[in-house]
């Protein structure tokens, strides 16, 4: 844990404070002045970065990491049910005709949703 000085005599960078390898997420409690009464800090949801590519990817990197949530990429591409395994919490063994059906549904709703906007 590390602690900024709380009444800095210059401007103070970051930087000075952080060590010297990345760490997984950052928080900052800004001091908001001699007021003793602070309002309630709003609690922002943090994300990480992506590479997840199976419910079990994205699991473990939540909970190593502490953070709300992984970003799904390539994986989105890849494989387009990777949310329904992430959501069932499971891995989704499906044949190579309901991959393909999957795939062709998902381009069915991307050209429709073009349509609509006037994009296709």
């Amino acid at each position: 844990m590390l602690f900024a000085p709380a009444k800095p005599t210059k401007t103070v960078r970051m930087r000075d404070f952080l060590p010297d390898t990345i760490p997984p997420f950052l928080v900052v409690f800004p001091d908001l002045g001699t007021d003793t009464h602070r309002p309630p800090v709003p609690r922002i949801p943090i994300f990480g970065g992506g590479d997840a590519f199976s419910a079990q990817d994205y699991w473990s990197k939540v909970e190593s990491s502490g953070v709300d949530g992984v970003m799904i990429a390539r994986a989105a591409l890849i494989k387009p049910w990777v949310f329904t395994e992430i959501k069932e919490r499971r891995e989704w063994d499906i044949s190579s005709r309901e991959r393909l059906e999957f795939i062709r549904k998902v381009g069915r709703s991307s050209k429709s949703a073009l349509s609509a906007t006037g994009i296709c």
